[in-house]
């Protein structure tokens, strides 16, 4: 698949990838996952509704929901690469506005209330803690293209996230967060690899920008195993600063923090780029899809931005607000807010992101990176190449058969089934498996748990 019939694929508003087996067209894994935390309507006394009764849940993706200060979290199942991440990440805003889990959910960052909700990344990596840092200019410069946009009170920002940053480093997420989180919680045990949680991310609704959002980073820390990634000297003492700094602008973005060549914040982003190219290209489908999205976005932000409506979440979110600003209404900043929320609303019928995927006219439609029938699929079958594998499929089995399985804590690292009973509701005594490696898809243990339970059945 050549780089024209991709981009030709975006620019006609289709599907890059219509085959789920797609997926999995890769040379390398790299494990990465995703955390959702949706904002959720609130009662006449402004308290949060959520259906507790409910939560927490194991999926049959193998991932899971539940309840967390307040708001609806989604942790997608482990994946292999960022096509992957990007059906798994859509699935969950389709199974939770299906499950009615609140009677309005939002995929946003912030609620002009001070509330914020995040975007966690996280990704297994070899790379070691001691070099993380050097993460910090590519997660700086991904914001031209991640941003979500936010409309505040008195500005436009491309970021919703960039403002509640204060620190470089920090083991925090709700306080002082940084852009480099330094929490020990691994969640996965294989000897040189280490799980590196990243929450200075928007939350992105646009699939393409989703994929590069993650796509970018998986590339880099490749890059940095390799010792191969572009010499940048970045001073960190810019890092917070020159990430709202960039927030606040719709072009000619720069990173002060870079000491030495170009502190253009494009010119950083496409060293990154093209050194992936050179290593990476033609090594399989989804990374040559990746770094034909990248290459080709990077050029176009750098010529006009406005060119990537319908691909970039804030590029679009502008051209509608813009558009709004015409209406009788287009000059009261609350009623700009309330569209700004309404493009991360998860119900399709009152979504305005929704209608710009589906609906819009071509100008304004978004690109898609994937077909419904894909993500759809995601939100029943987990990904076959990572343990994922393991848990989707014995969630369908105990789904099948009155069974439930574990959630939270470390749900991640073993499969754990309470509970389980027969059909004379005798309880079962609890199955525990561990499985500490996210490579692997662990179908002895399906097996192993699957014989154990119907055994207890009878």
């Amino acid at each position: 698949m050549d780089t024209h019939y991709i981009l030709n694929r975006l620019a006609l508003k289709q599907p890059v990838i219509e085959d789920y087996q797609q997926l999995f067209a890769i040379a390398k894994p790299f494990i990465m996952g995703s955390e959702s935390e949706y904002g959720v309507g609130q009662d006449v006394d402004g308290e949060p509704v959520l259906d507790f009764a409910r939560l927490p849940q194991v999926l049959l993706n193998g991932g899971e929901v539940y309840h967390d200060c307040g708001h609806l979290e989604y942790a997608s199942p482990e994946v292999s690469n960022s096509a992957g991440l990007v059906a798994c990440y859509e699935a969950g805003k389709v199974f939770c506005h299906r499950e009615k889990f609140s009677h309005q959910l939002f995929c946003n960052n912030n609620d002009w209330e001070g509330n914020t909700f995040a975007a966690h990344e996280n990704y297994f990596t070899k790379l070691p803690r001691s070099q993380w840092h050097r993460l910090v200019p590519l997660l700086v410069a991904r914001t031209v293209f991640a941003g979500a946009g936010w409309q505040t009170n008195t500005a436009f920002l491309i970021s919703q996230r960039a403002l509640f940053i204060s620190e470089v480093e920090s083991e925090n997420t709700t306080q002082r967060r940084g852009i480099i989180n330094t929490r020990r919680e691994p969640l996965g045990q294989v000897e040189g690899y280490d799980r590196l949680h990243i929450i200075c991310g928007d939350a992105t609704m646009s699939e393409v920008a989703t994929f590069m959002r993650f796509g970018i980073v998986a590339l880099t820390l490749e890059l940095l195993e390799l010792n191969a990634f572009p010499n940048i000297q970045y001073d960190m003492e810019f890092a917070v600063s020159d990430f709202q700094q960039i927030s606040r602008k719709i072009s000619d973005w720069w990173l002060k923090g870079i000491t030495r060549g170009s502190k253009e914040a494009l010119v950083v982003l496409d060293s990154i780029v093209l050194r992936a190219k050179e290593l990476f290209a033609g090594r399989d489908f989804v990374t040559n899809v990746l770094l034909a999205t990248l290459e080709d976005t990077i050029t176009r932000l750098g010529r006009n931005p406005r060119e990537l409506t319908g691909r970039i979440d804030w590029v679009t979110k502008l051209k509608l607000l813009e558009l709004f600003a015409n209406d009788a209404d287009g000059d009261n900043p609350e009623w700009l807010k309330s569209q700004d929320m309404a493009y991360h609303d998860l119900d399709p019928e009152t979504g305005l992101y929704w209608f710009l995927r589906d609906e819009a006219l071509p100008n304004l439609r978004m690109e898609r990176l994937l077909s419904n029938a894909v993500i759809e699929r995601a939100t029943f079958e987990p990904p076959k190449d990572t343990r994922a594998n393991a848990r989707g499929k014995i969630a369908k089995f105990l789904k099948q058969t009155r069974g439930r399985m574990m959630a939270g804590g470390n749900m991640w690292n073993r499969i754990m089934v309470s509970s389980y009973h027969d059909l004379a509701d005798r309880e079962i005594v609890d199955v525990d498996e561990p499985t500490p490696n996210p490579f692997n898809p662990y179908p002895e243990v399906v097996e192993r748990v699957k014989a154990k339970l119907k055994m207890a059945i009878g």
